[in-house]
């Protein structure tokens, strides 16, 4: 009888344990590893940076046949953070780490910026808002491979058509911070959101706006890291 209540308690802890350390895997294929000097990427190694932004190793991994895998114990209650995949000489990879499995697909070693990371909310979330951009590079490429058919390429380097260039890429800047605004607003509890508006939007905005933007972000991530230093940049703001 004794071990039996013995074998429930060893469960009971085990099982609580599970639950208090989940796992993030991630996983990586690398289509072309040949890096700019002809070598091959052999490593990778999976950083983060800190408050302080100190840069420290938390793993490495081998890479074989252009694959290669991490297996991360998050600790209980440890925050959805950004963190960077390096080694490949030049450029690193960007996805955050949560419960869950995270798949990276990189085409070329020599251009891990460009990677495709999705499998988990917020690398998913993450992906969705970088793709606002990439369609603000598509119309105005769009609209300039249409002046160009017809008007020329000579003509491009004109002032006129400079001048419409601009334009163009104005109107579109334009188009595109409205959009961000509103998938931020649209995705307000989730831990990319502070970390965007302070790294790329919060220069750009007033200091009534940017309380207004905070303001609307969920009170689940009041307790966030990135939610304070986003708070900490804007009293800083104020303060100069």
């Amino acid at each position: 009888m004794q071990h039996r209540i013995l074998s429930a308690i060893i469960a009971a802890a085990l099982s609580i344990a599970a639950i208090a350390q989940e796992t993030c895997t991630i996983k990586g294929h690398i289509a072309d590893t040949q890096l700019g000097d002809g070598t091959k990427v052999k490593k990778v190694t999976l950083t983060r940076t800190n408050e302080l932004g100190q840069t420290f190793e938390v793993a490495t991994a081998k890479v074989k046949k252009g694959s290669y895998t991490f297996t991360y114990k998050m600790a209980e209650g440890e925050p959805t953070l950004q963190y960077t995949i390096t080694g490949f000489g030049e450029g690193s990879i960007a996805l955050f780490v949560e419960p869950g499995e995270v798949n990276i697909a990189t085409a070329q070693a020599t251009q891990p910026e460009q990677s495709q990371v999705s499998g988990t909310p917020t690398n998913d979330t993450y992906a969705e808002y970088q793709g606002i951009y990439t369609h603000a590079q598509a119309v105005v490429a769009e609209q300039v491979a249409a002046l160009e058919a017809s008007h020329g390429a000579a003509w491009l380097e004109t002032a006129e058509g400079k001048s419409a260039i601009k334009r163009i890429e104005a109107k579109e800047a334009i188009h595109t911070k409205a959009q961000v605004l509103r998938f931020l607003i649209d995705h307000n509890a989730s831990p990319m959101t502070p970390l965007v508006v302070e790294r790329t939007l919060l220069p750009q905005l007033s200091d009534a706006y940017a309380e207004q933007i905070t303001k609307a972000m969920s009170t689940t991530l009041h307790e966030h890291p990135y939610y304070l230093s986003l708070r900490n940049s804007m009293l800083a703001a104020t303060l100069r």
